[in-house]
C-alpha cells in the first residue's frame, strides 16, 4: 500500500474521518491501530518483529532511567544496542557479509562455498531501528524521561506517515504532541493538503518519468554511450531528490491533517555550495541523527586518544576527519548492503573532510558575489551527481565502466539526443514551479494565490500534470532501505 496508490488514499480518508469523531486519547489508539494495519498490509509476517523491537526498547529505557549507577545504565543500553543492531545485521547485512567473505576467499584462492540464503528484509527496518535507538540513547544520556505509556511509545515507533522512509522523528519532539491539544485548523488543512499534492507531483510526474531514462541505462543491460550515462546520472540526481522529498512532503502533509508537526527533511539541497551545506539540506533528520549519535561520539573518542598534533593536523582536526569519514561510511552501509553504498558514503565523507581542512587553512571572509556562489553550487552539484552514479550502479564494476564511458566513449548516438528532451522537460517544470514558491509549506505565499481564481488555477495545474503526465507508478526509492 504505497503513498500514491488508490488503496492508500481510501485508507487515509477512513482514518481522517474516524479521527475527527474521537477524543484525543482514542485518536492516539486509532493511529496506533492504523499504523499496525498499514505495516501489516505490507507484510504481516514482520508485525511481530516491530512489536518485539518496540517492547524491548520500552522496557530497557525504563530500566536505564531507574538504574542507580552508570555501570547498570551501560549494561541496559548494551542490551538495546545488541538487540536492535543484531536484528538489523541478521535481516539486512548477514547475506552481504557472507557473500563478501566468500568473494574475498576466492581472491585468496581458498574458494569457500557460498550458502544459499534468501533473507527478506522487513520494510522500514532501518528507519524504525534508528527511532528506537534514539529513544534509549536519549534516556541514557539524561536528555529524555521515558514515557510510562507503552501505546504512546509504540505509536512513536510505528506512526504510519513516517514509517517507510522518515523523516526520522525523535521521541522528544513526537511524544509531547500526543498529549498537547490537537485540532485540524483551516491553516493546517490547507498546508497539509498542499504538501500532499506537491509531494505527489514530485513523485508521480517528475521522479517516475525520470526513472524511465535511468532504468534504460542502469538496468537495460545494453551498450550505452558516455553521453547517455551522463544524462541518466543527471536524471537520477533529480529522480532521487523528487522521489524522496516527495515522500517527505506527503508524510508531513498527512501529519498536519492529523494535527502533528513533522520536521523538515529537505531544503533545496542542490543549491548547496559545499558538502557540509549539502548535508544540512539533504535528508536533514538523518544528517542530524548521524551528527548526534555517531559523528560526535567518534570524534570525541578520537580526540581522547590522539595526544598531540601530527602531520600538520591539530587534535580536533584528527577527530573531525576520522569522525566524519567513519560516520559517512556507516551512513552508506545504512542505505543498503552493497559496496556501492559503502563507497558512496566514504566518498561523501572524504568530500566533507577535505572541505573542513581547506576551510581551516583559509582566512575567513564572506563573499558577497552571487555569481561565485552559483559557480560553487554548479561545481558541487556535479560532485554530488558523481556520487549518485556510484549509489545507483548495481556494482562497483558497473560504476567504473560508466565513469570510463563518460571520459573515453562520450559521443552520443542519435537516439541519445532524443532522450535529452525528457529530463530537460520535467526538470524545467520542477524548476518553474519551485521558482513560483510551490515548494513552500503554505501555498498562500504563491504569487496570485490570494487573487481571484488563483487557488483553483494552481491546484488544477498540478492535478492536470499528475493526471496526464504520470507514467505507471513505481515504489518509493527509500522504502527499500
Amino acid at each position: 500500500m504505497s503513498f500514491h496508490s488508490a488503496q492508500f488514499f481510501l485508507f487515509i480518508g477512513l482514518v481522517l474521518v474516524l479521527h475527527s469523531f474521537f477524543s484525543q486519547k482514542k485518536q492516539n489508539r486509532l493511529l496506533l491501530a492504523a499504523s499496525y494495519a498499514f505495516y501489516g498490509a505490507l507484510d504481516p509476517r514482520f508485525l511481530f518483529l516491530i512489536l518485539f523491537s518496540t517492547a524491548v526498547d520500552f522496557l530497557v529505557a525504563r530500566k536505564i532511567h531507574l538504574a542507580d549507577g552508570m555501570a547498570k545504565k551501560r549494561r541496559y543500553l548494551g542490551i538495546s544496542l545488541a538487540v536492535n543492531l543484531g536484528i538489523l545485521f541478521l535481516f539486512k547485512y548477514l547475506g552481504f557479509f557472507i557473500s563478501s567473505l566468500v568473494g574475498f576467499s576466492r581472491m585468496l584462492g581458498l574458494g569457500l562455498p557460498e550458502p544459499a540464503l534468501h533473507i527478506i528484509v522487513p520494510a522500514a527496518l532501518s528507519f524504525y531501528t534508528f527511532k528506537t535507538l534514539t529513544y534509549t540513547i536519549d534516556v541514557y544520556r539524561g536528555q529524555l524521561e521515558p514515557t510510562g505509556n507503552f501505546f504512546d511509545y509504540a505509536l512513536y515507533v510505528s506512526f504510519f506517515p513516517q514509517l517507510l522512509a522518515g523523516p526520522i522523528e525523535r521521541a522528544a519532539h513526537f511524544l509531547p504532541q500526543l498529549h498537547a491539544p490537537r485540532s485540524l485548523s483551516r491553516d493546517k488543512m490547507i498546508q497539509g493538503s498542499w504538501l500532499i499534492l506537491w509531494g505527489l507531483f514530485k513523485k508521480a510526474v517528475v521522479a517516475d518519468n525520470l526513472a524511465l531514462v535511468v532504468h534504460d541505462v542502469f538496468d537495460g543491460g545494453g551498450s550505452v554511450s558516455g553521453f547517455h550515462v551522463l544524462l541518466a546520472t543527471y536524471a537520477f540526481s533529480f529522480q532521487i531528490y523528487c522521489d524522496f522529498s516527495g515522500y517527505s512532503d506527503i508524510a508531513r502533509g498527512i501529519g498536519k491533517l492529523l494535527g502533528f508537526e513533522t520536521p523538515l527533511n529537505f531544503d533545496r539541497p542542490y543549491l548547496a555550495a559545499n558538502p557540509v551545506e549539502f548535508w544540512q539540506r539533504w535528508h536533514i533528520t538523518l544528517s542530524t541523527w548521524l551528527r548526534d549519535y555517531l559523528f560526535l561520539p567518534i570524534a570525541y573518542a578520537v580526540m581522547r586518544h590522539v595526544e598531540k598534533p601530527a602531520l600538520k593536523l591539530k587534535v580536533e582536526d584528527w577527530g573531525y576527519v576520522i569522525g566524519i569519514t567513519g560516520t559517512m561510511l556507516l551512513a552508506g552501509l545504512w542505505h543498503g548492503a552493497a559496496w556501492t553504498f559503502v563507497v558512496w558514503g566514504g566518498y561523501h565523507g572524504i568530500l566533507i573532510a577535505l572541505h573542513h581542512l581547506l576551510v581551516r587553512r583559509r582566512k575567513k571572509r564572506r563573499s558577497r558575489s552571487g555569481f561565485l556562489r552559483l559557480a560553487k553550487a554548479f561545481v558541487f552539484f556535479h560532485l554530488t551527481a558523481l556520487g549518485w552514479l556510484i549509489f545507483r550502479a548495481h556494482s562497483l564494476g558497473q560504476a567504473w565502466d560508466f565513469l570510463r564511458r563518460i571520459f573515453v566513449d562520450f559521443p552520443p548516438a542519435a537516439a541519445d539526443i532524443k532522450m535529452l528532451f525528457m529530463p530537460l522537460f520535467y526538470c524545467f517544470i520542477l524548476w518553474g514551479l519551485e521558482s513560483l514558491g510551490c515548494s513552500r509549506d503554505d501555498p498562500r505565499s504563491i504569487p496570485g494565490w490570494r487573487y481571484g481564481l488563483g487557488p483553483a488555477l494552481v491546484t488544477a495545474l498540478i492535478l492536470l500534470l499528475i493526471v496526464f503526465f504520470a507514467p505507471a507508478s513505481q515504489d518509493f526509492i527509500y522504502a527499500r532501505f
